[in-house]
């Protein structure tokens, strides 16, 4: 019998297959079918008696699209077999069962496994066409991703977000949008508006419109929770199945982050026993609990299962009670801290995974992201029809609308439009685009950045910071995005929060600009309480790791001034005007981080003598004075 090809070590998606070793005669010719079919496959070689449970294993199975298992009387009692499933259901894997004989599951398994469409290898005469079509279903709970189609590709596609090259995009489009802004300032009638031309906006509450962006930038999930099954056997324990709903139900309404339908409502289906996905959309659910209630002996066990709309298995979930039933109140709180909990990941999977865009799309929006990065606008044109001929192929594909918005970045740098109504339009253009990226990929932090500081930068801070906040829920180790969100606090006055916010950034690790960005926050936030020499070290800290640069720069300036160090100030401003002529302090995108500054100002204005009444009046000074002869 010829093995297998050695089980798949890539970085792609892959199908964890999980069998007896008994049944290797039947289940290896099937891996080297489904390998030659073009899957990656992830396997062990054979589980022998005895064999010892490997932490490679279960990182094996939490980073599987799906889990292929296949049962028989022989996988049913082994040992290894049984984890490999529990650690599946537990980790919320969508699991594939084949069938390889007739046999009778345990209760529990049979819970778990009820509502998946299982194959019968021996009794169904299309097997293999159905199991291609069972592993070409969404690949994993909240993954979104076909585990055929994704796991054929040997090499990452092209444009892949690496490390590297996400830090880049990161830093273009920031810059990008700050070069819009310089654009913007100019353009936006105040009347209209509600913010003056420095981009200083006034307080105001959040209107209808604004209340409704912000809950569209997260649409928090419904779940329902079902009466649960009573089935020890005994009608008196109706009323503890009963009970444990309507404790799940004030749990979850507890942690305020999801609406919880009404168990006046969810208690008539206690007799109905249609599919999960029925019930979902009969209660406009996002999610459906429900579980059972069981004896063995004297002691009782609760069973949960969370599962989405569309029938997938989201988690599964034992919980042991005493025979008197006196520890049933901690066991439901802690039930609906772990389903809230699931639920939260499941989200969280569901908006930040998608189905990969075709192979030809991602060749153009490389083809057209070089250009940008390579910082070529003679080639303007050719970059904008690759990304535009990318969403052709694939017009929901947020890194090209995100491409789209630097390009039209760039139209603004090289040929701003000289008419007011043309430029207003180019402006609600390129937000259109990030607003686009953003909807389609809510909790990417380059996009998440942007979008925040610009939503502040025109008045809409109460939106910015929700985009903020439930990013980092999402993102909690993003770098980029904390320090997006340092500038942020900084800009609401809440200084300390700021300073911690930036060395946790640091400390996470980013790239050059995002450090030298991190420093100069902290350094307006630790002048700002009054603790000028942490702030001129960081300044200076700053300028070592990054002198001129777009966006930390025009901060570094003028704190360098307030400090006291005028000719460092005036050398600094010569060296960046040389660089970027075009910059004016003015615009909209650096009224971010001016705010803080011009109120530091406001306070030293009576100390120090001689000192501008804001960064506008510094950077007129320092262009006076740059432009005298040495």
């Amino acid at each position: 019998m010829d093995k297998p090809l050695p089980a798949y070590k890539g970085g792609n998606h892959y199908v964890f297959v999980c069998y007896a070793h008994d049944d290797e005669k039947i289940v290896y010719p099937e891996i080297r079918w489904l390998q030659n079919d073009g899957a990656h496959i992830w396997y062990d070689e054979g589980i022998s008696a005895g064999m010892i449970w490997r932490a490679e294993i279960a990182e094996a199975i939490q980073s599987a699209s799906i889990f292929l298992y296949y049962i028989s009387k022989a996988s049913l009692v082994s040992e290894h077999c049984n984890r490999e499933v529990d650690y599946a259901l537990d980790k919320g894997i969508k699991i594939l069962p084949v069938y390889l004989e007739d046999v009778n599951l345990n209760a529990e398994l049979d819970l778990a496994l009820n509502r998946v469409q299982a194959l019968h290898r021996s009794r169904d005469t299309n097997y293999q066409q159905h199991l291609l079509e069972g592993l070409r279903q969404p690949g994993g709970i909240g993954k979104g991703m076909s585990a055929m189609d994704d796991v054929v590709a040997s090499a990452p596609y092209p444009g892949r977000s690496t490390p590297a090259n996400l830090a880049r995009r990161i830093g273009i489009s920031i810059f990008i949008l700050t070069v819009v802004a310089v654009f913007a300032v100019w353009i936006i009638p105040e009347d209209q508006s509600g913010y003056t031309l420095a981009g200083k906006a006034p307080s105001r509450a959040v209107d209808a419109s604004e209340a409704n962006s912000i809950r569209n930038v997260l649409e928090n999930p419904m779940v329902a929770v079902l009466p649960f099954t009573n089935a020890t056997d005994d009608p008196a324990n109706d009323y503890v199945s009963i009970g444990v709903m309507d404790e799940i139900i004030l749990g979850l309404q507890q942690f305020r982050s999801f609406p919880v339908v009404s168990r006046n409502v969810t208690i008539a289906f206690k007799a109905r026993s249609e599919p999960v996905y029925a019930i979902a959309r009969d209660l406009d659910a996002d999610y459906i609990l429900d579980g059972s209630l069981r004896r063995s002996g004297d002691h009782f066990r609760i069973v949960a299962t969370l599962t989405h709309d569309d029938g997938t298995q989201v988690w599964v979930r034992g919980f042991d009670l005493e025979p008197d039933m006196s520890g049933v109140f901690p066991i439901v709180d802690e039930l609906a801290a772990t389903v809230a909990a699931a639920l939260q990941n499941s989200e969280i999977k569901r908006i930040t995974s998608s189905v990969r865009s075709p192979i030809n799309a991602w060749e153009h929006y490389v083809k057209g992201l070089a250009i940008i990065l390579d910082w070529q606008p003679e080639l303007h044109a050719e970059g904008v029809l690759h990304i535009e001929r990318a969403l052709e192929i694939a017009p929901n594909m947020a890194e090209a609308w995100w491409g789209l918005g630097e390009f039209e970045g760039i139209r603004f740098m090289n040929e701003p439009p000289t008419d007011r109504r043309d430029a207003i339009a180019a402006v609600e253009t390129v937000i259109g685009h990030f607003r686009k990226a953003h909807e389609l990929s809510p909790f990417h932090a380059g996009t998440c950045g942007c979008l925040g500081i610009w939503l502040t930068a025109i008045g809409r801070d109460k939106e910015a910071r929700v985009v903020f906040e439930q990013s980092l829920e999402a993102n909690p180790l993003s770098g980029t995005l904390r320090v997006d969100y340092a500038r942020f606090l900084a800009w609401e006055g809440r200084y300390p929060e700021a300073i911690e916010m930036a060395e946790i950034s640091t400390r996470l690790g980013t790239d050059a600009r995002d450090k030298a960005l991190a420093a100069t926050t902290q350094a307006v936030a630790l002048l700002a309480t009054d603790q000028p020499d942490a702030a001129r070290a960081a300044v200076h800290r700053a300028l070592f790791i990054k002198r001129l640069e777009i966006l930390s720069t025009p901060i570094t300036i003028p704190l360098l001034y307030v400090l006291g160090d005028r000719d460092g100030a005036t050398v600094l401003f010569r060296e960046f005007n040389e660089l970027f002529p075009t910059y004016s302090p003015s615009n909209l995108g650096s009224q971010v981080d001016f705010k803080p500054i011009d109120g530091i100002i406001a306070r030293r204005s009576n100390e120090s003598a001689g000192l501008p009444e804001d960064v506008g009046g510094i950077f007129r000074v320092l262009a006076a004075t740059a432009a005298k002869p040495e």
